[in-house]
């Protein structure tokens, strides 16, 4: 710790000479914090700790250049998917995972290709979707599920109603899609198939024209899911799975209880219920600091099962950028003037009564210090809900999207570009790829619960898994 006096440099931080007591670093022996900022910016830091490596080298500086630079910590996050047999593995684990889904599709269409043919008395090939091959096409209407191949389309160029088999089947069987009856209360018929297993336009009030009967279409080349079937049955003819007894709960888990009785590793686990005579009371709940290829098998055990994983410690694998409201504050004003908005509001949503409303990015944070009360005494619980948006996210606020990716766990699933186990980056360039974020929400807490107006997300499906 130097006492500049004579000839003085600027602070790392405040970018200010006329500091008269700062701190060198002894590592990259150009960069020094004055005592001022190492208080308000850095307090957990010692100034023995900033002189023996500084924020900028430890990849945690919060001064307005540092926070708009994405750092190299993407690129070190990425070394973990190096490796071609890590590579290969993982596609094989896909191909071998995604054959009962395939020849479930194939035996679908085929069944549509049946009915088909019965009702124009010929066996002919549907013709391909006029959609634009970027635009997602999805069973709006109906059960809201994205469509990947086979459907039913209106051939009136006025309409864009589309339905997928499952709706179709559904209709067939006198249910309406979205789990309604085909009649209404009054025994009037609304919509049904016909006889014949066609399913005319609905009627305008499902969303459809009503006239003609709409016609059988298809996205992928013809023949495409079948060759797909054929390829992926020949890459993993000889991959072979470990056969896992998931009966009487995870086998790994069961090995931890019985062969260390330690408080340490009981954290392998947590209780999640109390239920008699059940094997899943416990949810899995790895260390996000040890885990390695062995972790990555169990996490998958668990996975299949269709449970929900707690991943404890992923903080700790990031650099330690500061999450703090002021620190934040500093990143989010830059976003700001990145996406030209000047008068740097935001959309708010008030949890009491979720109502939106217009707040400057400066009383948000503030917020956080001076919390306003509601007319009824309870105080204000604010939330700022996916700001900035996704598809300027890492533009904006590039530190904290580094950040975010080097924190996130088992990152060959979650990984949103780079994940060789998420089937997202498998699509083609040019393909309708859900957003996949990273999104944040950032929102005010309260020490005990309110009962009304906490900070909660209302229940939700989402388009994908959620981390």
């Amino acid at each position: 710790i130097q006492h500049k006096r004579l000839r003085r440099k600027r602070c790392h931080q405040c970018l200010k000479n006329d500091k008269l007591e700062v701190v060198i670093c002894c590592n990259c022996k150009k960069r020094q914090y004055c005592y001022d900022c190492i208080a308000e910016w850095y307090p957990k830091k010692k100034k023995e700790e900033v002189e023996h490596s500084c924020p900028f080298c430890c990849g945690n500086c919060h001064c307005d250049r540092c926070l708009q630079a994405g750092g190299v910590m993407t690129v070190l996050n990425l070394l973990i998917f190096t490796g071609d047999g890590n590579k290969k593995q993982n596609s094989l684990y896909i191909l071998h995972s995604a054959l009962p889904f395939l020849r479930k599709i194939q035996l679908e269409q085929q069944a549509e290709l049946d009915i088909e043919t019965r009702i124009r008395g010929t066996k002919n090939s549907p013709s391909r979707s006029a959609h634009p091959q970027d635009l997602l096409i999805a069973c709006f209407n109906n059960c809201k599920t994205s469509i990947a191949n086979f459907h039913r389309s209106c051939p009136n160029s006025h309409c864009s109603y589309d339905i997928c088999l499952d709706c179709c089947n559904e209709l067939r069987k006198g249910i309406q899609p979205g789990g309604l009856d085909v009649t209404s209360t009054s025994g009037h018929v609304s919509w049904e198939a016909n006889e014949d297993g066609g399913i005319p336009c609905p009627p305008e009030k499902f969303g459809g024209c009503g006239t003609g009967n709409l016609e059988l279409r298809r996205i992928l080349k013809e023949a495409w899911v079948k060759l797909l079937i054929e390829r992926a049955e020949y890459f993993t003819s000889n991959y072979r799975l470990p056969l896992l007894d998931c009966s009487r709960g995870c086998s790994m888990c069961r090995a931890v209880f019985s062969s260390i009785r330690d408080n340490s590793r009981f954290s392998e686990e947590r209780q999640a219920s109390c239920r008699q005579f059940s094997q899943d009371n416990f949810l899995y709940c790895p260390d996000a600091i040890d885990m390695g290829d062995a972790e990555s098998a169990h996490f998958q055990m668990h996975w299949k099962r269709g449970e929900p994983v707690i991943v404890r410690n992923a903080v700790a694998k990031a650099s330690g950028l500061s999450w703090e409201p002021k620190v934040m504050l500093r990143a989010f004003k830059t976003a700001c003037r990145k996406l030209m908005s000047n008068d740097l509001k935001v959309k708010a949503i008030d949890c009491f009564d979720w109502c939106e409303l217009e707040i400057s990015i400066d009383q948000f944070f503030k917020g956080y210090l001076d919390m306003i009360g509601h007319q009824n005494g309870l105080p204000r619980i604010l939330k700022l809900k996916d700001w900035p948006p996704s598809n300027s996210f890492e533009q904006c606020l590039p530190r904290y999207g580094a950040e975010f990716l080097a924190m996130i766990p088992f990152p060959e699933y979650t990984h949103p570009r780079y994940g060789l186990l998420n089937l997202v980056t498998k699509l083609p360039e040019g393909a309708s790829k859900p957003d996949l974020g990273p999104k944040m929400y950032i929102a005010y807490g309260h020490a005990g619960e309110l009962g009304r107006g906490e900070s909660v997300a209302k229940l939700h499906c989402d388009v994908s898994d959620a981390v």
